[in-house]
């Protein structure tokens, strides 16, 4: 070996080694989120918490959870899921994966982009079915200020922040409502009525526990 191929190979194994180093070690994340206390009443929606077995822990790959049954008088209802990453920063898997896990059967899976409670945010959109019953799920992930539908993205984002030595814990953020008589428009609308009232209280806690401020999509 030449002395310029030795020292090539030493910078690149110094390199490998530096960069093992950085993903092993720590990462001090600003604060526990604790998106459990999110707001139940947020009017005209009321919230009932739905208990999480240690399956969906599993899944979800953080205590850290909100898992959350909305309602209003009228009889709309919409489940909200908001999962913040533990120390590691590995982010839930993604929806499709916990779904078919329990037993449901993907229909539909299209990414698209919907102005939500003041801006734009890049999700997915799946629709499932189990047993007659048939949901619209919008979901997506946020890093720091960033915001994908893309669970390959948002490991890259993951990725980057921990190289960066950066407290940017990652979110889940999930929510279906029923698919009535086959209507996804009105489930659609159901959903952005919803998290007109929802996303402002999930933006500022999340802020608040160091993932970032206003979210954008990611560049």
């Amino acid at each position: 070996m030449t002395r310029a191929r030795l020292a090539v190979a030493l910078l690149l194994g110094a390199l490998a080694l530096a960069a093992t180093t950085l993903l092993r070690a720590p990462v001090a994340i600003a604060e526990v989120v604790h998106v459990a206390a999110l707001p139940s009443a947020l009017a005209p929606w009321r919230g009932v918490d739905v208990p999480l077995e240690e399956r969906q822990y599993q899944l979800l790959e953080t205590r850290d959870v909100l898992l959350r049954r909305y309602a209003t008088p009228a009889g709309e209802s919409v489940l909200a899921c908001v999962a913040v990453a533990g120390p590691e920063n590995k982010a839930a898997h993604p929806p499709e994966v916990c779904y078919r896990g329990q037993g449901w059967t993907i229909e539909a899976h299209v990414e698209w982009d919907v102005e939500l409670a003041g801006r734009v945010r890049p999700l997915e959109e799946l629709v499932i079915a189990q047993d007659g019953a048939r949901e619209l799920v919008w979901s997506w992930y946020r890093v720091g200020d960033q915001e994908t539908g893309s669970w390959w993205r948002e490991q890259w984002l993951a990725l980057q922040a921990r190289l960066a030595r950066e407290s940017t814990p990652a979110a889940l953020l999930r929510f279906s409502t029923p698919l009535a008589d086959g209507d996804r428009d009105a489930a659609r609308r159901r959903l952005g009525r919803f998290l007109a009232h929802f996303l402002p209280e999930v933006d500022r806690a999340l802020a608040a526990g160091g993932a970032g401020g206003e979210s954008r999509p990611p560049r």
